[in-house]
């Protein structure tokens, strides 16, 4: 049997509807993950039946356990989003140095590694929210969910 809160996805079915769901999901990196989703009692088999190919061919799923979890790649936490603006919206944390706010049904994607793209991002964001790009940052994360860690606050990068 399939838990009804299990499937696996695509990143890009990673909306903020699909965080309302679940607020934690996880990418599928490795079978050794089989035996901690198949302790949720999903039948793991039926669930890689049902999924819908994806063309990056990664998937991810939503986290049913009940250990709390760090924030490590391959994690997504659902949090609300407070900008210095004064603007609370929602968005997710992932790996440490990834992470996206949600605007009126758009993904606003960030990486600290990649700091042209960021700011370029955060011009997008500042528009969309009729602000300057200076008043976005910094941006405190609160995860929503008791299994996550702690907030987390996030300065420009750039």
């Amino acid at each position: 049997m399939i838990s009804a809160n299990f499937r696996f996805i695509g990143i890009g079915d990673l909306t903020e509807t699909t965080f309302f769901q679940c607020p934690i999901w996880m990418l599928y990196e490795d079978p050794d993950q089989d035996e901690m989703i198949k302790s949720w009692g999903v039948d793991l088999e039926k669930a890689w039946e049902t999924k819908e190919e994806t063309e990056e061919n990664e998937y991810y799923f939503p986290y049913l356990g009940k250990e709390k979890l760090s924030l490590t790649r391959g994690i997504y936490l659902y949090c609300m989003a407070d900008l210095a603006s004064g603007h609370q919206l929602f968005g997710y944390l992932t790996g440490g140095f990834a992470f996206c706010v949600f605007y009126k049904g758009k993904k606003y994607l960030f990486n600290k590694n990649m700091p042209d793209f960021g700011k370029e991002t955060a011009a997008q964001l500042a528009d969309a929210l009729a602000n300057n790009i200076n008043t976005l940052f910094p941006i405190k994360f609160k995860p929503v969910s008791y299994l996550s860690p702690g907030e987390v606050m996030l300065e420009k990068f750039w």
